[in-house]
């Protein structure tokens, strides 16, 4: 198991840039999805805006060339990655952009503190 690598920023610091940087980075595989990496977000409107503004864009090409698939097949809302229960996840990684919006998702509020295994970058 690999260690989680954790990117705190203030909005706007490039979180989501880095984590396409992150996605570009993997490789072709067999199966679903194709990729070895896979980008998470918490909602299917984040994930409809994030893929439109990066798609046509410097990062969008990079993959597009890398991968011969646009991102909007490897960036996901929670409510998708969810459904793929059949498919074996440890065959690819998982980032996750917006945690959290995720963990407000999940309490119904936004925590004042958080802590988390793994390693600061």
């Amino acid at each position: 198991m690999t260690n989680t690598q954790v990117l705190v920023s203030a909005r706007g610091g490039g979180k989501t840039y880095r984590s396409i940087e992150w996605l570009i980075e993997g490789e072709k595989i067999d199966g679903w999805p194709g990729w070895s990496r896979v980008l998470v977000v918490p909602t299917a409107q984040r994930c409809r805006s994030l893929t439109k503004e990066h798609a046509d864009g410097e990062l969008g090409r990079k993959f597009y060339e890398k991968a011969g698939v646009s991102l909007s097949k490897v960036v996901l809302n929670v409510d998708e990655y969810r459904t793929f229960r059949g498919i074996d996840k440890r065959q690819f990684e998982i980032a996750v952009d917006g945690t959290e919006s995720l963990i407000e998702q999940a309490l119904g509020w936004r925590p004042s503190w958080v802590t988390y295994d793994g390693e600061s970058v």
